[in-house]
């Protein structure tokens, strides 16, 4: 009994990889990514799409659906960004055609929750979690509205090669100060005058929501 419910954890737990890891937009590119049987991974993605675990972007690739953020997001101590997250970033999208993520840091790590790929990164591929070369500092001091205005390149280290991200602070976790929830903006061939000031317009209109309990 134990076997088989660590077989369908492992199972579940690799498909809710696969969207992050490579860009997926049919089953039969799940059962390219996992080595399962096409009927078996069929079955599958139509549940987790059925129970809102999987969910399709604006190209119809699969990405990580409202529950699954949900679950992830509350883990982390920041439940309501699974549904404010979503169309914060699909509406950055449309009006500035840049990709967008939200995600976490926490101990010199950051782990990618909801993101949303523009046309022009179709290539691109957003890990599931990245490590650090160091924390932003962004403090508590100052209130997090002073946070907000502060614009960072975050370097990250990513398929052995070192890249960065422009970040933005969102909130801190109740109760857990070293973790910070942030917007980040993924750099289209290098740098660009014009993204920390998108960064700062999106991030501002992502904490409007959050302080509006929309």
């Amino acid at each position: 009994m134990a076997a088989t419910y660590d077989k369908a954890v492992e199972r579940f737990e690799r498909l809710m990889r696969a969207p992050v890891e490579t860009r997926v937009r049919a089953p039969m590119d799940l059962a390219r990514f996992t080595g399962w049987p096409n009927s078996s991974v069929y079955r599958a993605a139509a549940a987790l799409e059925a129970e809102g675990f999987l969910s399709r972007d604006a190209d119809g690739a699969f990405v990580r659906g409202a529950q699954s953020l949900r679950v992830g997001w509350s883990a982390q101590g920041f439940g309501r960004m699974a549904l404010l997250g979503p169309p914060v970033l699909a509406a950055a999208r449309r009006m500035f055609d840049r990709s967008f993520f939200v995600a976490s840091i926490s101990r010199r790590a950051l782990t990618v929750g909801s993101y949303c790929m523009s046309r022009g990164d179709s290539d691109a591929q957003l890990q599931a979690r990245y490590e650090l070369r160091e924390n932003p500092d962004w403090g508590g001091e100052n209130g997090d509205g002073a946070r907000a205005a502060r614009v960072d390149t975050l370097h990250i280290d990513a398929a052995g090669r070192r890249a960065f991200f422009w970040v933005a602070p969102l909130a801190e976790a109740p109760g857990r100060p070293a973790r910070m929830a942030c917007l980040g903006l993924v750099p289209r061939h290098g740098l660009h005058v014009r993204d920390p000031e998108i960064v700062r317009e999106v991030a501002a209109a992502f904490a409007a929501r959050l302080e509006g309990g929309e």
